[in-house]
């Protein structure tokens, strides 16, 4: 009976992973994100399912930089926000999320971001340049 209900969960997070993957696929980012989140939850940690949720992860910030290059820092403090929602940790989000809010002359909360990013990475050079656009 334990092997039929292993081999049931086993299944069941075979199918979920396959759902995630075809909406990431797809382009539903928020669906794959949200299904991938729920597969660590249930402690399904494997590489592909991290892997995945990181990959999907930089897509958001990719199209991030691309919104902030094209003078939209508002949808690019959007989709840093929404990286940040779902990986906390993600310094680069942070240091993006900081561009955006300088760049909509929000100065406390473009300090506060970059606050973050260089908490989480203190020897990365980006966020120290970014200290220096902010100071000035």
């Amino acid at each position: 009976m334990l092997t039929e209900l292993r081999a049931g969960a086993e299944a069941a997070r075979r199918a979920l992973f396959a759902q995630a993957v075809d909406h990431h696929k797809a382009g539903r980012l928020g669906l794959a994100a949200a299904l991938y989140r729920a597969l660590l939850a249930l402690g399904c940690a494997d590489a592909a399912v991290t892997g995945n949720l990181e990959l999907l992860l930089n897509q958001v910030l990719a199209a991030a930089v691309g919104r902030l290059e094209a003078g939209d820092p508002g949808e690019t403090a959007g989709l840093a926000r929404w990286a940040l929602e779902q990986r906390p940790g993600r310094d680069d989000a942070w240091r993006l999320l900081a561009m955006a809010e300088r760049r909509q002359e929000r100065p406390e909360a473009a300090a506060a971001a970059l606050a973050r990013a260089l908490t989480l990475a203190p020897g990365v050079a980006e966020g120290h340049a970014e200290a220096g656009r902010q100071a000035e």
